[in-house]
Order: structure tokens, then C-alpha cells, then sequence
């Protein structure tokens, strides 16, 4: 059975090494704040989808036509700034799908 996007696991990892770079990046670890804001960014994402799993979020964002849809239903229902940090999560979370090899571009 998939790993559901929000339980431990893929999703958790994501988040994990997400941190890590941050940290290695600015040399200080994110606020938690942040970490919990991503995590419930990419949850609403994979419930508006019926993402299942990590995988299946990968193979939305690696297409443009289905990147260009979901952002018009984001638009719809969520505040534009709302709808700019779920873009940042969605772009780092593509990030991390090209290093895990899942897809080989990310469209956001």
C-alpha cells in the first residue's frame, strides 16, 4: 500500500532533508513554524489532487498542463500569498522528487 503524503515516511523524509540543506544552506536550522507550514501546504495540495502517496504529487508537478490546472484551483479557493508559499513548497518539494529520481523535471 502507498505511503499516505502526510504520514511518516517519504513525506517525512522530504521535510527531513529539506531542513538539512536549509541548515547547510544558511548555517541555522529553519524554524519549526516553517516545517509545519510545508507539511500542511503539501497535504492540501495532495488532498485537492487525491494524491495518495509522495510519488503521485511527483507525477502531477512534472507536468506543465497539470501544474497550469492546479494552480487555477489553488487561485480559486486560497488567497493569493496562500497561493504563493504552496508554490514554494511545491517547488521545493520538486526539488527533492529530481534528487530522489521520481521525475526529471519539476514544472512549478
Amino acid at each position: 500500500m502507498a505511503q499516505a503524503l502526510g504520514s511518516r515516511g517519504q513525506h517525512e523524509h522530504f521535510l527531513t532533508s529539506h531542513a538539512d540543506k536549509a541548515r547547510r544552506k544558511r548555517g541555522k536550522p529553519l524554524n519549526a513554524t516553517t516545517l509545519v507550514a510545508k507539511r500542511y501546504r503539501l497535504q492540501s495540495v495532495a488532498t485537492e489532487l487525491g494524491a495518495e502517496s509522495p510519488m503521485q504529487l511527483a507525477a502531477v508537478i512534472r507536468d506543465r498542463a497539470q501544474v497550469e490546472a492546479l494552480f487555477d484551483k489553488l487561485y480559486l479557493r486560497m488567497a493569493p500569498a496562500t497561493v504563493i508559499s504552496t508554490a514554494v513548497a511545491l517547488r521545493h518539494f520538486g526539488e527533492y522528487a529530481v534528487a530522489q529520481g521520481w521525475i526529471q523535471v519539476c514544472y512549478v
